[in-house]
């Protein structure tokens, strides 16, 4: 995250603070997601300690299919209200208007992080929790990072380069955290 900032900062001051500001705003939208998240490790751990694999299984992919509608909603008021929702922390209307694109933008991510969030919980419940983390960890400093760095300073689309970084990794995260899930993998840890 550190070095992420470290890339938006240095395309300058507005662009710096809509980041922040868009990521506050956005941080309101999957909110309901982790709330999902601790429903889906708590029905999947209980089924699994119950001996019922195949309930664990239907527990996280409900789970998973009400975090998909969470983020889906909230990517929606995302869009349809980006610069309001701006407006509010800020009156700086270069930085309301950078920070209603980042809105509109990571709008097309949300469905993903949402499948991202909900499944790391499945596959905790279910006790596999190291290769979520890896899957982080890789998809953060293997796409966010190489992404961002590309797309935002090396072919100057600034902001926006970096952004594409963040939609790329957690579209990226979201996918494998689901294929991790469905194939059931946890189930030779648990059973």
């Amino acid at each position: 995250q550190i070095l992420f900032a470290r890339i938006v900062a240095s395309f300058g001051t507005a662009q710096l603070a809509a980041h922040h500001l868009a990521i506050t705003v956005e941080s309101l939208g999957y909110m309901p997601a982790f709330g999902i998240q601790a429903a889906a490790t708590a029905l999947v751990g209980q089924s699994l300690g119950a001996k019922r694999p195949n309930d664990a299984e239907t527990y996280g992919r409900i789970c998973n299919r009400m975090g998909i509608v969470c983020m889906c909603l909230a990517s929606a008021l995302m869009v349809a209200f980006a610069r309001p929702l701006m407006a509010i922390f800020t009156r700086d209307e270069q930085v309301q208007r950078i920070g209603a694109w980042l809105l509109c933008f990571c709008a097309a991510e949300e469905p993903f992080f949402g499948v991202a969030i909900v499944m790391s919980g499945a596959l905790r419940g279910a006790g596999d929790t190291r290769v979520p983390f890896y899957i982080s960890l890789c998809t953060m400093w293997c796409v966010r990072l190489v992404v961002a760095y590309v797309f935002g300073t090396l072919l100057g689309l600034g902001i926006y380069g970096a952004w594409a970084g963040m939609v790329a990794d957690l579209a990226v995260r979201g996918v494998w955290l689901y294929v991790r899930f469905a194939r059931g993998r946890w189930k030779e840890i648990t059973v």
